[in-house]
């Protein structure tokens, strides 16, 4: 399930020591000493150590931006936005403004969704991904001015050098740049058919504006129970179309059972979240962006090639055979 796992890191793991850790954390610890610095493994961009330090009885966790500075202050608000409603770790202190910011967050005991799927039941498939669609919902609840990139306040600006359409960032990236090369002109050409087919069926959906977490799937999301006791990462969080999030949570979901969808849909209108007619296919175009968007990496990483085409060519299948 955590496909990603196998591609390559964009941004370096920063190796800490713990003397250094004990001089990074001063503001939040002064004086503590690290007892323990477990690298959490999990992402591809920033930096996290479970941290035991002399001064807590319960670990927490160094999150280390390494990737996308502006991210920290944006996670620590979103943080204190959802808090409430939404199984996310606590931010105990945020320091945006250091020379490669950081934040320390809470430690959330539980087995992560993806780990879990490779020995659990279809009912306890089914049961979690139902409890995961229903936090999703919750999340998408949560509406915002426009469609667009949040800023660190979570004002909403725009998609910058995006230009937020679905048909000309597709277009623009198989005609223009590294998509089309790496899927070779067969599929490039099928591909872009299916654009010119189906973009009018995403009309509707267009000024949407629902909080998205934009990673939503099983490796960022943390079960105890059957229940979701935390979700992390969100540093690519936006404001747009519910469905983002819903493409991304079953972009794998042809080679899981079929609890794991069934239970999701279930969960998501449970709580509150509405599915549009032919909001499968929707999803799935949806979700082109962000497939397309990987094979952008200017990065030569032969595993992402490897692991994004089959994900379009069953697009393709499915719903332009």
């Amino acid at each position: 399930m955590a496909v990603e796992q196998g591609w390559q890191r964009r941004f370096p793991f920063l190796e800490l020591s713990p003397t250094e850790i004990e001089a990074l954390i001063q503001p939040f610890a002064g004086g503590a000493r690290v007892l323990e610095a477990e690298p959490l493994s999990g992402g591809l961009r920033n930096t996290n150590y479970r941290l035991r330090l002399s001064t807590r009885s319960e670990p927490v966790v160094l999150r280390v931006f390494s990737a996308d500075p502006s991210a920290c202050r944006r996670e620590a608000a979103l943080a204190r936005l959802v808090g409430a409603r939404v199984p996310v770790a606590s931010v105990l202190h945020s320091e945006p403004d250091a020379p490669t910011p950081w934040n320390i967050v809470s430690w959330i005991d539980g087995e992560r969704f993806d780990h879990l799927l490779k020995h659990a039941s279809a009912e306890d498939v089914d049961a979690t991904a139902r409890a995961a669609g229903r936090v999703l919902a919750v999340i998408h609840a949560y509406r915002l001015a426009a469609p667009g990139f949040l800023r660190d306040d979570l004002s909403v600006g725009d998609f910058e050098s995006f230009s937020g359409d679905w048909s000309d960032m597709l277009r623009g990236w198989l005609l223009s740049g590294r998509s089309g090369a790496r899927l070779g002109p067969d599929l490039t050409e099928r591909l872009l058919r299916f654009i010119a087919d189906h973009a009018h069926r995403l009309e509707a959906l267009r000024g949407q504006a629902s909080l998205l977490h934009a990673d939503y799937k099983p490796w960022n999301l943390l079960i105890r129970d059957h229940d979701i006791a935390g979700v992390l990462d969100w540093e690519f969080a936006f404001s747009g179309m519910p469905l983002n999030d819903v493409g991304i949570f079953l972009r794998h979901s042809a080679s899981l059972p079929p609890a794991y969808r069934d239970g999701f849909v279930a969960g998501y209108r449970e709580g509150g979240g509405e599915l549009p007619a032919d909001w499968l296919r929707l999803a799935r175009m949806i979700d082109l962006i962000s497939l397309c968007y990987f094979l952008e990496r200017p990065e030569d990483d032969p595993a992402v090639l490897r692991d994004v085409r089959p994900l379009i060519e069953t697009t393709l299948r499915e719903f332009a055979p």
